[in-house]
């Protein structure tokens, strides 16, 4: 859940131009998701972020 909600606030902070912002959010995400073994989630977290 908390990957995921990471995830989402990155997207958020991207939407709203603070991109220093989405990125620590996204990488909080990947690293999150990585922990538990989602395995595609962290690949998918990367490829929103050059978006």
């Amino acid at each position: 859940m908390a990957g995921k909600l990471s995830g989402l606030l990155g997207y958020i902070a991207f939407d709203l131009g603070n991109e220093l912002l989405a990125r620590a959010y996204c990488n909080e995400a990947i690293r999150r998701l990585s922990q538990i073994g989602e395995r595609h989630r962290p690949a998918d977290q990367h490829s929103s972020m050059s978006a």
